[in-house]
């Protein structure tokens, strides 16, 4: 069998979806993926390129067997900007797996970066997956920070998934304790003049121009401020991303927080369904994609703290309001605040993946164990779920 190697060609996009979707699926979970996505998540982006996009061909079929797609991003480190390939969608068919294909995807992936000047890479992977340990780790990535997925579940997931029947006391109890909690942080911020405003872009609400600029403002800031590894969000990639999304399910919530009619926070989420096809149900989900405070207005670090714990209080409770049975909110091992923050509220909480590096160019760039890192800044696509401090 000979196995042919190219860049994206128009058309692919038929083939490349049908490819995730049989190796993202694999395990019987995931979420779909349509020619319509890949083309708005790589070739229609802002810097999109076709380069961007390894592809491997059976030549006697002529059909994709294998795919890895390498967006590439502007990183910060302490104050510097490095230029990055973030290693994407790694798939090859099941019965092509085993015969080279991914790592010669890779190496032509990493030999693109380099031509593209690319000092690092990043990639997310399961921490104890086969493409880990026989790919990535001999390639030379390494482990940088620990991804934890906390849950917070509604009640309408009954209604979706209801082999959890005999949960739905436990479940009912715990969204009690969360109204509870929420009427309480209310009463106790209107005295401080602090309120929550939730904005559901899906339903025609459109966030006026002014307030896409201060929300964009606010988390490039508080991203180079807070974490190494930071991306800022030119006006191209946030308008692509997060105001021309490619359906309404995946146009953002907002929930802004105000103190004296000035922003001082926001959170948004998007809505995805998730594939259970083993067992043939779907779960609408809302996936976490930013969670902002700007802590220079709070002299009171308990009231800092009160503010993140309102924050995502009024993120739950937007997620309910759209109907979404599950919120998920993904947080570094290494961000103590916030992970104490989301466990006291009891979400469920499960292993994540973990987030790796790779030096390109060791003489421009020190060792990532030299940097201290907070989280993994979150993605343009939809690909990885994050949450900020």
């Amino acid at each position: 069998m000979e196995i042919k190697y190219r860049t994206y060609e128009a058309g692919d996009e038929v083939e490349l979806a049908q490819l995730f979707n049989i190796c993202f699926h694999y395990s019987g979970a995931g979420f779909s993926r349509t020619p319509k996505n890949i083309l708005w998540r790589y070739l229609d982006s802002p810097s999109g390129k076709a380069e961007e996009i390894q592809i491997a061909i059976n030549s006697k079929t002529n059909k994709i067997v294998g795919a890895i797609s390498c967006p590439i991003e502007d990183l910060i480190f302490n104050g510097e900007h490095f230029k990055s390939g973030s290693v994407n969608d790694v798939a090859v068919l099941p019965k092509y797996q085993g015969k080279g294909i991914a790592k010669e995807l890779l190496q032509r992936t990493i030999d693109f970066m380099k031509r593209e000047g690319c000092k690092i890479s990043s990639l997310i992977a399961d921490p104890k997956g086969h493409a880990r340990s026989h790919l990535y780790l001999p390639f030379g990535w390494q482990d940088i920070v620990k991804i934890e997925v906390c849950v917070s579940l509604n009640i309408s997931i009954l209604r979706y998934f209801p082999i959890i029947f005999p949960y739905a006391p436990f479940l009912i109890l715990n969204i009690i304790k969360q109204n509870f909690r929420l009427k309480k942080l209310e009463r106790k911020f209107l005295r401080l003049n602090i309120k929550t405003k939730i904005i559901h872009t899906d339903r025609n609400n459109l966030i006026p121009k002014d307030l896409n600029d201060i929300l964009r403002c606010m988390y490039n800031d508080n991203s180079m401020k807070n974490f190494n590894g930071s991306v800022n969000f030119s006006k191209e990639y946030w308008k692509h991303f997060r105001e021309n999304p490619i359906s309404s399910g995946s146009k953002p919530t907002y929930i802004v927080l105000y103190r004296n009619q000035e922003i001082i926070g926001f959170s948004s989420f998007t809505r995805h369904w998730f594939q259970l096809e083993k067992i043939g149900f779907r779960i609408p989900l809302a996936i976490a994609r930013e969670f902002i405070i700007d802590r220079r207005y709070f002299t009171n670090f308990n009231h800092f703290l009160l503010s993140s714990s309102f924050l995502i209080e009024k993120t739950i409770e937007a997620s309910k309001e759209r109907k979404c049975s599950t919120l998920l909110v993904a947080v570094s091992d290494q961000n103590r605040i916030l992970y104490s923050i989301l466990n006291n509220k009891r979400l469920f909480h499960f292993p994540g993946a973990v987030l790796m590096y790779k030096n390109l160019d060791k003489s421009s760039i020190k060792s990532f164990s030299s940097f201290p890192f907070n989280s993994k800044p979150i993605q343009h696509d939809l690909g990885e779920i994050w949450l900020y401090p």
